[in-house]
């Protein structure tokens, strides 16, 4: 018994070699997920999970988890935090939580009445430089901001797949991209 709540991490894809060594550390890593399920089963391999599942139903249907952390495709977020909440296992999402914003109320409903965690990345918003300079500016240090601009600048990252990764998921870049600079802005000068 380590003592550490049980994780599993569902989509091994790209955006999961962030997480899994904090994962690993910070909880007893159990499972991994992913449609491909060789994915799935190399990086249980490397990252010490005793066990890899071709999709959430299956995760979900023989492990004993208290979080899940789910970093599959966007258009996938939301039904996979439904299958969560519905199995009363605590989350993690990337973002973005969902395209819909009713879907997305529902399934904060959902998880309150169940009394379980979710939690969307990005937490960008919640790094030290950002909280500085949120109280530099409520503070009144640099007078009231009349105007503020968000660019963020992504490369081509052939891995990604390119412009055609955004029609495929639905968004655009607004809900890949765009929620860093929307997120923090809303945090320094609020809604």
């Amino acid at each position: 018994m380590t003592g550490k709540l049980k994780a599993a991490i569902v989509g091994c894809g790209s955006v999961s070699t962030g997480y899994f060594p904090f994962v690993s550390e910070t909880f007893d890593l159990v499972a991994t997920a992913d449609l491909i399920v060789d994915r799935a089963k190399e990086m249980a391999r490397i990252w010490g999970a005793q066990r890899a599942y071709d999709s959430m139903d299956a995760l979900l249907a023989h492990e004993d988890l208290d979080a899940v952390f789910i970093l599959t495709a966007m258009s996938s977020h939301n039904q996979l935090v439904l299958k969560a909440i519905e199995a009363g296992v605590s989350f993690l999402v990337q973002k973005p939580f969902t395209t819909d914003l009713q879907a997305g109320i529902q399934a904060v409903k959902l998880a309150r009445a169940k009394g379980l965690k979710g939690l969307v990345e990005p937490n960008s918003f919640q790094s030290p430089v950002m909280l500085k300079a949120k109280e530099i500016i409520a503070e009144g240090h640099i007078g009231r901001p009349l105007y503020v601009r968000g660019y963020v600048e992504r490369g081509f990252i052939p891995q990604w797949g390119g412009l055609n990764f955004y029609e495929r998921e639905g968004g655009g870049i607004l809900f890949d991209m765009g929620v860093y600079p929307i997120s923090e802005l809303i945090t320094l000068l609020g809604p």
